[in-house]
């Protein structure tokens, strides 16, 4: 893999073929999912990581955020909460927990977490 560039989805693949166990480069294969438009498969990616790391924030986090861009706003908002109740000082977590809570139209609770961030 390049250092230099951001590796591209079948470098990240093969790589992980080497190393399946790595949970830093199978996050980094499931962001670039994202980035490269395949929500399905990374959410796919994102649950077999919860399976392996069931308290990792940021994994719950990125599901999350693949279920917000699918407008699935429900199963966004129960990861970003989880990913809170695991790193309550996180501000961007919390921000996260607020924004979905607005969009679902709670706006007394939104408020109450946007005070949190």
């Amino acid at each position: 893999m390049n250092k230099q560039q951001t590796p591209t989805l079948e470098e990240l693949e093969n790589e992980i073929k080497n190393n399946p166990d790595n949970i830093k480069l199978r996050i980094l294969y499931a962001e670039k999912l994202i980035d490269e438009g395949f929500l399905l498969d990374a959410q796919d990616e994102y649950r077999g990581l919860i399976r392996i790391s069931p308290d990792n924030p940021d994994i719950l986090f990125n599901l999350g955020v693949t279920y917000e861009k699918q407008g699935n706003i429900e199963k966004a908002l129960k990861c970003f909460e989880k990913a809170s109740q695991i790193k309550p000082d996180d501000p961007d977590f919390r921000y996260n927990v607020a924004f979905m809570l607005e969009k679902l139209g709670e706006t007394e609770r939104a408020t109450i977490e946007y005070r949190k961030t």
